[in-house]
């Protein structure tokens, strides 16, 4: 079954986000008291930026084949 470039989009933007959830979790467990906010902040940062990411390479892809 051959894969569009969007669900390929959507499958790496999950696997991603999935990942930094992961290592957000182990994080908290070994994080000092004063690291945890910081830790946050970067894992809300990427759960935003990874699908925009990946709808801007998408946007890219379809505009520069046309």
């Amino acid at each position: 079954m051959k894969k569009k470039p969007k669900q390929i989009a959507a499958i790496i933007a999950l696997v991603g986000i999935a990942v930094f959830l992961i290592a957000f979790v182990i994080s908290a467990f070994t994080a000092g008291p004063g690291e945890a906010g910081n830790r946050f902040m970067s894992l809300l940062f990427c759960v935003i930026a990874i699908p925009l990411l990946a709808w801007l390479i998408l946007f890219c892809i379809k505009h520069f084949r046309h």
